[in-house]
């Protein structure tokens, strides 16, 4: 493994494993939160209020959009951690 590789694979497992620190202590409950939110304003809005539905369905994207985003940089994290591992057992 290059020295460029192996900077590259560090750095991925540092922000994974700073994503996945914020994701547990706050993001992932805050996403769950506010998917209750926004189904229960969803369940209460009438069938012709479709602007408002449309802002629901905008909100929600939005909070899907941000929890993929943090869950992918944490299974980055997690391979490169692997792919760290792997490198130091064929060192040894």
């Amino acid at each position: 493994m290059t020295p460029e590789v192996k900077d590259k694979l560090e750095e991925e497992q540092i922000v994974g494993n700073n994503a996945q620190r914020a994701y547990n202590a706050y993001i992932k409950e805050f996403c769950e939160h506010k998917r209750l939110v926004l189904f229960d304003t969803f369940a209460q809005l009438p069938l012709s209020a479709e602007s408002e539905l449309m802002e629901v369905k905008r909100m929600l994207y939005a909070i899907d959009t941000l929890e993929m985003e943090i869950t992918t940089q944490i299974d980055t994290g997690k391979m490169a951690t692997i792919a760290l591992n792997n490198n130091e057992e064929v060192k040894h």
